[in-house]
């Protein structure tokens, strides 16, 4: 039993011992290893700053600079191959069916590629420098945005709200004992009154129904900015057209010796109103600000949107042309309205923006207005 302990004892301090010389061992490894790490290190060192102050160095980085730059070109080209993609893309735009906002569409698409095309070409002299990515192209908005119940809904309450004011305007005439074809100071501006909240209230129809419809801004056209050149091209078709057609009624009666006279009738400001300052600041808002606006949105961005994405673009400039002829109430005007009518409703087609259409109408109607104004002061 002794003996057995004693050989057992040996056996395990054999153990230790052999277990304290393999660390030695270790610990004496790892020393010269570390010794040979840090003697490498030092001399990768000085190897290093050597080899800057060597001209092979200088090399070297001038070849990198020469990697950048030719890193650079190629992201140049690259960009003018994304400007080339896309203004051949602009030009497919022509062949879409719908050609409403077209025409917009590919001048403002030139602006933003002719705009991504200087961001693209001017890149940062950096290569981690960002890079602009080109625009992207959007559909053109469709033609038919409105629906025929949105049209039967639409005249509906325009033919409402012109009701109540009708209706407001002969309990007024009651109330103050006037007849309403009377030409007084009360009449006058109670028509003039009336003018104003029937073209405000064409305008509120067309956002009630935008809201209906859940249509934004920029569906009907206001978000684009105005087209100079054809609001100018539309103020100028306006009064051609006016001169053309006194010129024509002026030659048929010359020929025929007809009595033109209701033709030529217009719609003018009754003379005995003239010197009212009242009445002619309410009327001046109404026709040089409310009728714009109230029009344009309901006969171009509404009847004329309805009807050309229902019966097509010529039938829709004809119809919308026809509403607003009729709208004005006088045989005098309806023919050069009805032109003005297409004239503007292609504007607003060509241009993409109702502000174009808007501004030719305060155009129109601010000079007649100024004119009306100075040959009755004179």
């Amino acid at each position: 039993m002794l003996f057995q302990v004693g050989g057992k004892f040996e056996r395990t301090a054999g153990r230790l011992r052999r277990r304290k010389q393999r660390d030695e061992a270790r610990v004496t490894l790892g020393g010269e290893r570390l010794r040979r790490h840090r003697d490498t290190r030092h001399l990768h060192e000085d190897t290093r700053r050597d080899w800057c102050r060597s001209p092979d160095h200088r090399s070297a980085e001038f070849a990198g600079e020469r990697r950048a730059v030719a890193v650079e070109d190629f992201l140049r080209r690259e960009a003018v191959k994304r400007l080339r993609i896309e203004q051949r893309a602009i030009e497919v735009v022509d062949d879409v069916r719908d050609p409403l906002q077209c025409a917009a569409l590919r001048a403002e698409r030139t602006r933003e590629c002719i705009r991504g095309r200087r961001c693209s070409l001017n890149l940062p002299r950096t290569l981690g420098g960002p890079v602009s990515d080109s625009p992207t192209l959007a559909p053109p908005r469709p033609l038919a945005i409105w629906r025929m119940s949105d049209l039967a809904l639409g005249l509906g309450l325009a033919g409402l709200g012109f009701l109540v004011l009708i209706g407001g305007l002969l309990g007024a005439s009651i109330v103050t004992g006037v007849a309403p074809d009377e030409e007084t100071l009360a009449t006058a501006l109670i028509a003039a009154v009336v003018t104003v909240l029937f073209e405000a209230w064409l305008g509120v129809t067309v956002w009630l129904l935008a809201r209906r419809r859940r249509l934004s801004e920029d569906d009907i056209g206001l978000v684009q900015k105005a087209s100079i050149r054809w609001g100018a091209y539309a103020v100028a078709g306006a009064y051609l057209t006016l001169v053309v057609y006194a010129l024509l009624l002026e030659a048929i009666e010359r020929l025929t010796a007809a009595d033109l006279g209701a033709l030529k009738q217009g719609n003018g400001i009754p003379e005995s109103l003239g010197n009212t300052p009242l009445v002619m600041g309410v009327l001046g808002v109404g026709i040089v600000v409310a009728a714009p606006l109230g029009e344009e949105l309901f006969f171009r961005a509404f009847l004329f949107r309805a009807l050309a994405g229902r019966f097509g673009l010529v039938a829709g400039l004809l119809l919308s042309g026809l509403l607003f002829g009729a709208f004005h109430t006088n045989v005098g005007v309806f023919i050069p309205f009805f032109a003005i009518g297409v004239i503007l409703a292609w504007a607003y087609h060509v241009s993409g923006s109702l502000w174009t259409p808007i501004a030719a109408h305060v155009t129109i109607n601010g000079i007649s207005f100024i004119a009306t104004l100075a040959g009755g002061s004179s």
